[in-house]
């Protein structure tokens, strides 16, 4: 799940060094997620590529704070029919 939702922000335009994919080090996805717009086309890349439909409480900033926490719940998470 960790290495889709890197593919997913590689193609929205931001870049991580390999050291940064490692799970050990999470993410903030606040700094990367900065604004409403940006949020948006994140979710609609990962409802898209994952199958999967979120939540407004999937997305929320404390949820985003943690790139292994959000991967985690969206692995979890039932694909939409």
């Amino acid at each position: 799940m960790r290495e889709q939702l890197f593919e997913i922000l590689d193609e929205m335009g931001f870049s991580f060094e390999e050291e940064e994919k490692d799970p050990a080090r999470d993410i903030d996805l606040r700094e990367y997620l900065s604004d409403s717009h940006l949020m948006v086309m994140f979710a609609l890349q990962v409802e898209e590529k994952l199958g999967v439909e979120l939540d407004e409480t999937i997305l929320q900033e404390d949820n985003l704070q943690s790139f292994n926490m959000l991967a985690e719940m969206i692995s979890k998470m039932e694909p939409a029919e």
